[in-house]
């Protein structure tokens, strides 16, 4: 049936691709279309192949038969699917390019059978075929054109082989011969001559001729070199030399050789034979030997043995005949001497070859040598000649040499130094001792002799490599080719070519007589450029001490420039990246100095470049012993670890504080510890100096130990400079405590405790104690509780807070009161997370701790370490908190912690004697205020005149007043009080009769008497201004200093509130226009207007000051103390006069602004205000002047009352 479009269109994609792939020779295309069970039958005899892999091969080997030469006309194609299988059935007719034109060929018929396969349709099968041109139309086959055909054929063979059987057998001759020709001709080496040999014997054989040995024999002047078939002339038997007398021994041969006769025959019987063969035996050097060789008891049987020879320009050519043959075919004999006039070609040809060759060989030798010396020649360091090592061994195998190692040996005074490669690759350097085989090498070469070979067989080869594998490095590596199932040789070969310094070291398998001359050029060679190599070795050995010189001075350098004794992790990452600079594979360096009983080392080491902190290292641990070796007295001391040792030495390490945090870094970034490593350590008097390196560095020990000597020279610097240290860092501390001690000296009142807090905590941290928690706090206790007061620091220091924490039951509570309790100087232990959280979480919800920020909160909940650390007084500590495993104050800050808490306890003490001295203060200012009476009766009298607005006014400026009339009064006081006494001692004088002194006295009472006077108008004055103001409005508006009233109501108020509160201050601000003139305003009503604002203005930033939330210090970077501050200004807009009254207070809510002008509304608390002032201010400004009152406010930033006065020059009724 046919298939489906899509199956078809499928189908034909896939044919015309392998077809396309067929007719231009795509070998790989044509193939990837076949099934792995693909069957192809083809249009020719030879075509038919059972599997997919003989169809490609065919095809790969007859593509360009059709590739780009065939074009397919009128075709025609069929496609029909039966079940899983289709049939494509293609008819065409073939032409082919002929030269430069197509030709029709015929016609021809593909059938192929494809199946879909995974990876699409596939041929299973494909038949090629052509139409049968014999058959007519209707017949199956073509009987009568058959015959016909036959009839032809048979007459024209009959025609035909008398002629072929004439000329057949000088075709076969010269075929043969041509065949042996050509096969010289074709000779690419002179061995392929051997080839020829059995060649000739094979072309002798076809052509009908007997042979059983066929051979070739060269006469050079005193030997024979032969070469003969084997039995079954299948190969070459035998390859020998002869000596030249066993033929001369033979009359018939000596003579043939010297005659000009082409051939000879030389019949033996059995005996003759034998004695000839056991001659060529026992005379002969074998190369070869042909195992099927004849027997004794086969010559017998045979009856002998004929040799029939042919002369050749070199020697001759010939075979043998079984038995005794005296006249052996004329024809045989003629083929032979033609043979040997073929062989003569194939002859000139080897001669050739072999001239080619050795040239070739000489090339070959001399471009090794050259490679050997060049290598040589361009080596920059003496590491560089194990890999001339390689290259000699490399360079011998090339030359066909078998070598199984090869080694330069270097005399030294009582050893020699040896580098051996091989074709596995180079080995380390090593050293062989004087003794054994190497004494007997050594006394070899001291006698004279050029070269030695030494055979080492059996028992006496096992001795050897048993005395090899004591040998360090080379007895390593052979131990490991025994372990890894290696073997070592049973025989082998040394050979020995000495040179001035030493000899070269070849081994091999067999015997290489011929190569001994090229061991003794290379050795030659070698010698010539080890000149170079002693040249480069001692201005590398310069180089290399300039370098370590320079990386000491550069070590020596840092140190000597030391300033501070910090500097020491920095130096150690000097020292490390010289290590690494001279290029020892140090993973870590460092400087470790002992402590007072040199039980432990304070360790400064750089790993990697990678400066660590200082850590404390026990000189025992596990893994390491440093304190053996340092009683013992060593001053340098290796130790290696690795296996289970070193996994244990770093779960040690990491128990370590600060390294151990170090290690888990290291773990939680993915990186691995090291698995193996060597400590180096070379002692000083003050420590140690450590290098840690990944594998040996035997020659950098030296170098370890120089560095040692440099930093035990350049420390004498660093303890100078720890001690200036020490001295500078107690005067810092000192001069710390000194300004701790004046601050708290200087208190006055008990509030600034809180600036002792931040200088204590400001000058620690200036003294670099401060842990990760971020500073210290500061605690204060009472004796009536266990409550205690934590004072924090902000962090500019600008101020602190103060944080009650009523005690509660817990662990952290119950540890510390323990401590203190039992009067220690000291306390310090760290508490579990849960602790830690259950702890806070309750101070948190019932401490001054709760007004933290969240963010705060949350950041101590989640640190995994909490230390707590106490140097306590009687009445407070230092507590310094930590949260970092092992991050505790040392011993030196501890003392430090310690000083400054005695010293804060001094402070604390002066801030307890000052709260008495406030306490007492407040109830002396009370008792001073009731004796007051004068005042008390202003203040009465301030009570009795407030019955108006008007008179609340006046009582506003009550306190000012009185504050203002209080300093006349006191003056006339006191003049009048000394005035009465002058009084007394001048009726002394009268009575006296001293009159002069009389009259003096007189003079000052009288001028007490003006003083009184003039304090007494200054008064009357002050009363005056008060009665003015307190009289009732004229409501006439006279010419009047706007800024002189706003600026004596401003100052009348303030003082007024400051006698009232003490604790009330504010800045006052005045921004006068002295260009503003004096305007036409009722001044008694403008008076209270600007009173009236001044003072909502002074109640509103108090107010503020009260709020308990306006920042007043605490944690919060972003809290300033807030400042309160009232503003007065005038200035003249057009025809204008401007008043401003200003504060920084709450401001005014939008809620209420529209209503502050409506008569009774007041925000202040019942009883402080009659909600009148701002609507008669607004009314006096509106109505009686004719102006404007204005409001700008912002909430929680601040207010300000606008006055807007008209210009006039009449006055307004």
């Amino acid at each position: 049936m046919k298939p489906t479009k899509k199956t078809e269109s499928q189908l034909i994609e896939v044919y015309n691709k392998w077809l396309h792939s067929y007719l231009n020779g795509d070998i790989k295309t044509y193939d990837s279309y076949f099934d792995d069970a693909y069957h192809f039958i083809g249009s020719t005899q030879n075509e038919e192949f059972l599997n997919r892999t003989d169809t490609t091969h065919f095809f790969a080997n007859t593509a360009d038969q059709l590739a780009g030469k065939c074009d397919l006309r009128n075709e025609s194609k069929t496609i029909e699917q039966f079940g899983e299988l289709v049939f494509i059935t293609h008819l065409f007719d073939a032409w082919f390019l002929n030269e430069k034109q197509y030709n029709y060929y015929g016609r021809f018929r593909f059938t192929s059978t494809l199946q879909e396969k995974t990876n699409g349709w596939r041929f299973i099968y494909q038949h090629f075929s052509t139409p049968d041109g014999k058959t007519e139309v209707g017949e199956t086959i073509g009987f009568d054109k058959i015959s016909k055909e036959n009839a032809v054929l048979k007459e024209a063979i009959k025609r035909r082989t008398f002629e072929l059987e004439e000329k057949n057998r000088e075709l076969e001759i010269e075929g043969a011969l041509e065949r042996i020709r050509t096969q010289a001709i074709a000779m690419k080496q002179p061995s392929d001559l051997l080839d020829i040999v059995v060649t000739m014997r094979n072309e002798f054989i076809k052509l009908g001729h007997e042979a059983n040995y066929f051979w070739h024999m060269m006469w050079l002047p005193k030997i024979y070199e032969k070469a003969m078939t084997s039995g079954d002339g299948t190969k070459i038997g035998f390859v020998m030399e002869l000596p030249r007398h066993i033929h001369v021994d033979i009359s018939l041969l000596a003579a043939w050789e010297k005659s000009n006769e082409s051939t000879v025959v030389y019949a033996m019987n059995a005996e003759e034979a034998i004695d000839y063969i056991d001659k060529m035996v026992s005379l002969g050097d074998f190369k070869n030997i042909d195992p099927q060789a004849p027997t004794h008891d086969d010559i017998k049987h045979i009856g002998g043995l004929t040799f029939i020879m042919a002369r050749t320009s070199h020697g001759e050519i010939g075979y043998s005949l079984p038995g005794v043959v005296n006249n052996p075919p004329k024809e045989d004999i003629e083929i032979l001497v033609q043979f040997a006039k073929a062989f003569d070609l194939a002859h000139q040809r080897f001669l050739d070859l072999q001239k080619s060759e050795r040239q070739a060989r000489e090339v070959q030798i001399e471009l090794a040598l050259e490679k050997v010396r060049s290598r040589t020649m361009a080596m920059q360091h003496s590491d560089e000649l194990a890999e001339t090592s390689f290259l000699l061994d490399t360079q011998v195998r090339d030359l066909g040499i078998k070598t199984r190692g090869c080694a330069f040996n270097i005399y030294n005074k009582n050893d020699s130094t040896e580098w051996f490669s091989s074709e596995q690759g180079t080995m380390p350097t090593y050293q062989t001792p004087r003794e054994n085989i190497f004494l007997e090498y050594y006394d070899i070469g001291k006698s004279g002799q050029t070269i030695h070979i030494k055979n080492f067989e059996g028992r006496e080869c096992a001795k050897h490599y048993e005395y090899m594998c004591t040998i360090p490095v080379m007895g390593d590596a052979l131990i490991k080719l025994k372990e890894n199932g290696g073997s070592f040789p049973a025989n082998q070969i040394d050979h020995v070519i000495y040179f001035k310094y030493g000899y070269l070291l070849f081994i091999t398998l067999e015997s290489v007589p011929k190569a001994h001359d090229i061991f003794k050029r290379f050795a030659k060679v070698f010698e010539q450029t080890y000149t170079r190599f002693l040249d480069l070795k001692k201005a590398e050995e310069q180089a290399r001490e300039a370098q370590i010189e320079y990386a000491l001075e550069k070590v020596r350098s840092r140190t000597m420039a030391m300033q501070h004794s910090n500097e020491l992790p920095e130096a150690a990452n000097d020292l490390f990246l010289q290590v690494q600079a001279l290029g020892i594979p140090a993973w870590s360096a460092g400087y470790c100095t002992w402590d007072e009983n040199k039980t432990n080392a304070t360790a400064n080491m750089s790993s990697e470049g990678v400066v660590q902190k200082p850590f404390v290292l026990p000189i025992v641990g596990v893994g390491y012993d440093f304190q053996k070796p340092l009683q013992n007295g060593a001053s340098f001391h290796i130790d290696e670890l690795g296996g289970d040792g070193i996994v244990k030495h770093y779960e040690f390490m990491r128990t370590l504080p600060i390294f151990g945090e170090v290690i888990d870094g290291i773990l939680e970034a993915g990186f691995p510890l090291p698995t193996f490593q060597i400590f180096h350590i070379v002692y000083f008097d003050y420590g140690y100096v450590m290098f840690i390196t990944y594998e040996p560095v035997p020659k950098a020990h030296d170098i370890f130990k120089r560095f040692g000597k440099v930093f035990e020279q350049t420390y004498t610097r660093f303890l100078d400079l720890q001690k200036a240290e020490a001295q500078t860092k107690e005067a810092q501390i000192e001069a710390a405590l000194e300004t701790v001690r004046s601050r708290s000296l200087s208190m006055q009142k008990p509030d600034e405790l809180q600036e002792v807090v931040t200088v204590v905590s400001e000058k620690l941290k200036d003294l670099g104690i401060v842990m990760d928690a971020g500073g210290v706090i500061i605690c204060t206790y009472s004796k009536e509780s266990k409550d205690v007061v934590h004072w924090i620091a902000s962090p500019d220091y600008s101020h602190s807070g103060k944080y009650l924490v009523p005690y509660f039951d817990h662990q952290i509570f119950k540890d510390t009161w323990d401590s203190k309790n039992n009067g220690d100087e000291w306390f310090s232990k760290s508490y579990s997370v849960k602790e830690k959280n259950s702890f806070f979480q309750h101070c948190f919800e019932h401490s001054d701790y709760k007004h933290f920020p969240e963010e705060i909160k949350d950041l101590v909940l989640k640190k995994n370490h909490h230390t707590l650390s106490f140097a306590w007084n009687e009445h407070s500590a230092i507590l310094v908190p930590s949260h970092t495993k092992g991050l505790v104050p040392t011993l030196k800050e501890r003392e430090i912690l310690i000083r400054f808490a005695k010293v804060f306890e001094q402070a604390y003490i002066r801030f307890m004697d000052l709260q008495v001295k406030e306490e007492q203060s407040i109830a002396l200012l009370e008792e001073k205020q009731r004796l007051e009476k004068t005042l008390k009766n202003l203040q009465e009298t301030q009570k009795q005149l407030i019955q108006s607005e008007k008179m609340a006014s006046l009582g506003e400026l009550t306190a000012g007043i009185a504050h203002e009339i209080q300093n006349p009064l006191n003056f006339v006081n006191n003049f009048s009080e000394v005035s009465n006494e002058l009084i007394d001692e001048m009726n002394e004088e009268l009575d006296k009769g001293d009159l002069e002194e009389v009259k003096a006295i007189s003079l000052d009472i009288k001028q007490n008497l003006e003083k009184i006077n003039h304090h007494g108008k200054r008064a009357e004055g002050i009363v005056k201004g008060m009665l003015q103001h307190s009289r009732t409005s004229t409501a006439e508006k006279e010419p009047t200093d706007i800024n002189k009233l706003a600026d004596e109501y401003l100052r009348l108020a303030y003082h007024g509130l400051r006698a009232k509160d003490k604790t009330f201050n504010a800045e006052l601000i005045t921004d006068f226009d002295d260009t503003i003139g004096k305007i036409f305003i009722i001044p008694q009503d403008m008076g209270r207007v600007i009173l009236n604002l001044i003072t909502n203005a002074f109640y509103a930033v108090n107010e503020k000051v009260k709020s308990p939330l306006t920042p007043k210090g605490g944690t919060n970077d972003s809290e300033k103390v807030y400042k309160p501050t009232v503003c007065v200004s005038t200035n003249k807009l057009d025809n204008n006069a401007i008043v401003s009254i200003s504060d920084n207070g709450n401001g005014i809510p939008k809620s209420i602004v529209d209503k502050i002008f409506q008569p009774f509304f007041t925000t202040k608390p019942t009883g402080q205000g009659t909600g009148l002032g701002l609507s008669m201010s607004y009314d006096i400004i509106t109505k009686g002047h004719g102006g404007k009152l204005l409001v700008e406010t912002i909430e929680k930033e601040g207010t300000t009352f606008i006055i807007e006065l008209p210009y006039t020059n009449q006055p307004i009724n």
